[in-house]
């Protein structure tokens, strides 16, 4: 059995115990990635670098190149801000 080993997101506090609630690893790592793909560059105050630059393929034409771009930017986003 998996303990927890982070917050849960979004943030929540348990009613029985008063202590903010916490998740398993596999499930931290899950919803790092989630907030990470759902912030864009330049969005959080202070961490400018934060985030990706997927907003940029939004008006792109279908195209193999545009698949391979958009991983390509997903798996460098999560390289660099997602070690575990």
């Amino acid at each position: 059995m998996e303990t927890a080993k982070g917050w849960s997101f979004p943030l929540e506090v348990d009613d029985i115990t008063g202590k903010i609630k916490t998740t398993t690893l596999e499930n931290d790592i899950k919803q790092s990635i989630m907030i990470l793909l759902h912030t864009q560059k330049g969005e959080r105050l202070g961490h400018s670098d934060y985030g990706n630059d997927l907003n940029r393929f939004m008006f792109e034409p279908l195209q193999n190149s545009l698949k391979k771009n958009i991983q390509k930017e997903i798996e460098s986003c999560i390289r660099k801000w997602e070690k575990r």
